[in-house]
């Protein structure tokens, strides 16, 4: 099966003059020729379109019932700022995973800070031609934790318990003592099945699942994540946070980018 090449258009007409990274795409990367049917998408819809070089023309509107109804909830996620290369990985991944927006956090512990937003951008717009979206993420940088817009979100963070074996987050309105969280541990050994049938998240990575009690935090249960720098968060970003839920991605202390790739995978609109 051929895959249709992709391009995306800020607007889509009836006739698109194409900017020069384009024409080099099509022309030189591609080997496209005039007459060759390609499509065209921007943040709402996907068109067939044919190239007649320097322009491309819109013929024909396709049917995106089914993608327009992962759009209408898409993950947002905020993240540190990390190195250069990890970064731009992630708006990649982050892009592929179908993520709404993206906030590049200035946290305590950041040490790097990425300057070229562009280039970034057209990151993010590569990974939605070749993923088959629609649309591509927004950007957003310098985005201080006080900041933040006024969001249900969901904050990645390591727990501390007197059980290590406990997987259970409290939220502000509900609660958990230790005895219930031992207690609650025992189950999941004896009656996991059942469980995880009962509206649980499930994460398994290394042969090892972990499991969030639905009543005490849902995960995605918001309208997105925040993950921290490498140095973590501190504890002033924490007390900053500190009104929004907490979820533990995995046992092992996960980079950044992966974080948000876990977090991303884990979602289902």
């Amino acid at each position: 099966m051929c895959i249709m090449i992709r391009v995306y258009v800020e607007n889509i007409q009836d006739t698109i003059m194409l900017n020069a990274k384009q024409m080099h795409y099509l022309k030189n990367v591609m080997r496209c020729q005039d007459g060759q049917i390609i499509e065209i998408f921007d943040n709402q819809n996907e068109w067939r379109a044919k190239i007649s070089f320097p322009h491309i023309h819109a013929i024909e509107q396709k049917n995106i019932e089914q993608k327009l109804a992962t759009i209408q909830r898409r993950p947002k996620i905020g993240m540190g700022y990390i190195r250069k290369s990890r970064l731009e990985w992630a708006i990649e991944k982050a892009t592929e995973l179908g993520v709404d927006e993206i906030y590049l956090l200035m946290t305590d512990r950041v040490n790097h800070k990425y300057i070229d937003l562009r280039r970034l951008e057209r990151i993010a717009i590569e990974a939605a031609e070749q993923c088959g979206r629609i649309g591509v993420p927004k950007i957003h940088e310098n985005i201080k934790l006080s900041n933040l817009p006024e969001l249900n979100w969901v904050v990645a963070a390591k727990e501390e318990s007197s059980d290590k074996n406990a997987k259970y987050y409290e939220s502000q309105d509900n609660q958990i003592n230790n005895a219930q969280i031992k207690s609650q541990d025992t189950q999941i050994n004896s009656q996991s099945d059942s469980l995880i049938q009962s509206n649980l998240v499930e994460i398994i990575e290394n042969n090892r699942t972990h499991i969030e009690q639905s009543n005490s935090i849902d995960f995605w249960n918001g309208d997105g994540i925040l993950i921290g720098p490498e140095g973590g968060w501190s504890e002033n970003d924490l007390s900053l946070l500190q009104k929004y839920n907490k979820v533990q991605l995995h046992d092992n202390v996960l980079r950044t980018e992966t974080a948000v790739c876990a977090a991303l995978t884990l979602f289902r609109p």
